[in-house]
This record gives structure tokens, sequence and C-alpha cells, in this order.
């Protein structure tokens, strides 16, 4: 009994050899078929992976550009509503300055037509009254002298008398 359990607790050196030898070959094969394909899907992963970190960073640097571009076109536009505002202004300061001056121009013109109205309306009362007062003095002197004066004459002397007076 005792030789029987050494046969099966014997180590065959062959045996270990031809089983390593079977080993580092189905290593070899399992490298060859199992670990550059699943190490070639593991890369493509990883650049799929990276492509995509790569294309999220190009969107967000774009979102970026973008956002500034819409802040400056932004500001460009209050800036221009701004200068809108003031442009409007400095035309309505124009045409109520331009309003102001026509509207006193024509106050003016009005004012120095009635000037002058009132001056031609006093020549007319004064040369009225001249008429009437020569009239009365050629009456009054007619009937002191008792003859007729010429009305030439009469209109002379009602005339130095109306000068002196003024």
């Amino acid at each position: 009994m005792e030789v029987q359990t050494l046969d099966i607790i014997s180590v065959n050196i062959w045996n270990i050899l031809v089983s390593l030898a079977n080993l580092v070959i189905l290593y070899l094969i399992i490298k060859k078929l199992l670990f550059k394909p699943v190490k070639n899907i593991i890369e493509q992963r990883k650049k799929a992976v990276q492509d995509i970190y790569d294309e999220a960073d190009a969107a967000k640097t774009a979102a970026e550009a973008d956002k500034a571009l819409y802040a400056e076109k932004l500001e460009k536009a209050d800036d221009e509503a701004n200068e809108i505002i003031l442009s409007a202004r400095a035309k309505a300061k124009t045409v109520s300055e331009n309003i102001i001056s026509d509207a006193n121009a024509k106050a003016a013109q009005a004012m120095r037509r009635a000037d002058e109205s009132i001056e031609l309306d006093k020549r007319r009362a004064v040369n009225e009254m001249k008429d009437e007062i020569s009239g009365l003095s050629v009456d009054i002197a007619e009937k002191m002298i008792g003859r007729e004066i010429n009305a030439d004459d009469h209109k002379e002397l009602i005339d130095s008398f109306i000068d002196s007076i003024n």
C-alpha cells in the first residue's frame, strides 16, 4: 500500500515540463487572439472618449466665444442706442432752437409791421389834422380878412405853423 500511495503523490518532472509548455503555448495563443483585440478595443474606446472630451471642449470654447461676441454686440447695441438718443436730443434741441428763432423773427417782423402801421396811421392822422386845420384856418381867415386866400399860400402858412409847433 505504501507503494501505491507514492505513485499517486510522486512528482513527474516531464509532466510538469509538458504542463508548463502547454501553459506557455496557451498563454501565447490567448495573447495573440485575445489580448491584442481587447487591447485594440480598449484603445478605440479611449480614443472615442477622448474625441468626445475634445468635442465638448471645442463646443465649450465656441460657446464662450459666442457668449463674448453676444456680450460685445449687446454692448455695441447699448452704445448705439445711447448715441441715437443723444443724436435725437441734439436734433430736437436744434429744431426747437430753430422754431424759437423763427418765432422770434416772426414776432420781430410783426412788431416792425405794427410799428410801421402805427407810424403810417400817425402820419395819416397828422395829415388829416393838417388838412382839417388848414380848412378851418382858411375858413377863419376868409371870414377875418373877408377875402379868399389862395389854397397854396394857405397850405404853406399852415404847414409852417404846424412845423413850428412840433
